[in-house]
C-alpha cells in the first residue's frame, strides 16, 4: 500500500485535479490531503467524483473554515483500512490555542486524522506552526508534548506499530534547511522544536524515514522561491517495530508543483508492506 501527503495550501478545483493526477500517476492508495482551509460541504463537493474514481472520502475540519483542516482520499478497496476516533485518546489533553475562539472543538479537529490497519496505526497530521516570531512557541511544546504521548500509546495498542505522516512543521536538522544560520529563528527551525523532535527520536527510538533512506541528499518540501528559502517540513516518522519488521520503505519526496497557484509544499509519501 503507497501513501501519501501532501499540504496544498487551501485547497480548489484546480489543486483538485492536479490531486487526481498524482493518485494515478504515483499509484497513491492513501492521499492526505492538508491545509485544505474549507467547509466540509465544499470538499465534499471538490471531490464529488471521487467515488467514481474509486476512492473513499474522510475530512477533519475546523470551523471557522480558514484555519488548517484535512482531508484523506482512500481506495475504497482496502476493506482493513478503519478510522480511530480521537475522542477517546489523549489528544484529548491538547488545549485550544488562544486565538481559538471556537470553544465547541478540539485542539485536534482540523489537524490529525488516524487509521488502523492490519494492526498498524497510521496517523497524519498538520502540526500547529511556531508562529511569526515564534509568538506560539509555548503552545507548540504543549501539543508536542501531548501528541507525542498519543503516538507512544498508539504504538502500545497496534502490534505492527505506528506510522506517522504529515506537514510536521520542524525540519530536524541544518542538511534540512537551505540556510540553516540565517533561519535558526525560523518557526520550524528553532531550537526548541529540533529539541522536542530530537528527544522524541533518542527517547523512544522512532526513526525519520526518509532520512534514514536518504541520509545525505539535500530536498525539501517547503519552499518560498522570493526568498530562495525552504526546509524539510514534511516527513515520515515510523515506530521501533515498524523499523524491526521493516513495514514502511520507499520514501519520496516528489517534484515541487510551480504552476499551482499559492503552492508551498512538496507531497511526501512512501510504501506500507503487506501485514499479514
Amino acid at each position: 500500500m503507497k501513501i501519501a501527503s501532501w499540504n496544498v495550501n487551501q485547497l480548489n478545483a484546480e489543486k483538485v485535479v492536479r490531486i487526481y493526477e498524482t493518485l494515478e500517476n504515483e499509484k497513491i492508495d492513501v492521499m492526505f490531503i492538508l491545509e485544505t482551509k474549507r467547509k466540509k460541504e465544499m470538499i465534499e463537493e471538490l471531490f464529488q467524483k471521487s467515488k467514481e474514481k474509486g476512492f473513499s472520502l474522510l475530512s477533519s475540519v475546523h470551523v471557522p473554515a480558514h484555519y488548517h483542516g484535512l482531508c484523506v482520499l482512500y481506495k475504497s478497496s482496502i476493506k482493513e483500512l478503519k478510522q480511530i476516533d480521537l475522542k477517546d485518546t489523549l489528544l484529548q489533553k491538547i488545549p485550544n490555542r488562544k486565538d481559538n475562539k471556537n470553544k465547541e472543538q478540539n485542539a485536534y479537529d482540523g489537524r490529525v486524522i488516524a487509521f488502523e490497519y492490519k494492526q498498524m496505526a497510521i496517523v497524519c497530521s498538520y502540526t500547529p506552526n511556531a508562529g511569526r516570531n515564534l509568538c506560539y512557541l509555548q503552545y507548540r511544546q504543549i501539543w508536542d508534548q501531548h501528541f507525542q504521548e498519543f503516538l507512544v500509546e498508539l504504538d502500545k495498542k497496534n502490534k505492527n506499530g505506528v506510522v506517522w505522516i504529515g506537514d510536521i512543521n520542524v525540519a530536524p536538522t541544518e542538511i534540512d534547511v537551505t540556510k540553516p544560520k540565517l533561519m535558526k529563528s525560523y518557526p520550524g527551525f528553532s531550537q526548541q522544536e529540533k529539541t522536542s523532535l530530537q528527544n522524541f527520536e533518542k527517547d523512544q527510538k522512532w526513526c525519520d524515514l526518509w532520512r534514514h533512506e536518504h541520509p545525505k541528499i539535500m530536498d525539501y518540501t517547503w519552499v518560498r522561491p522570493s526568498t530562495n528559502s525552504a526546509m524539510r517540513l514534511d516527513s515520515i516518522w515510523i515506530s521501533p517495530t515498524v523499523q524491526i519488521k521493516k513495514l514502511a520503505h520507499n520514501s519520496f519526496i516528489l517534484p515541487f508543483q510551480a504552476d499551482l497557484s499559492n503552492i508551498d509544499h512538496k507531497a511526501i509519501g512512501c510504501n506500507i508492506s503487506t501485514i499479514n
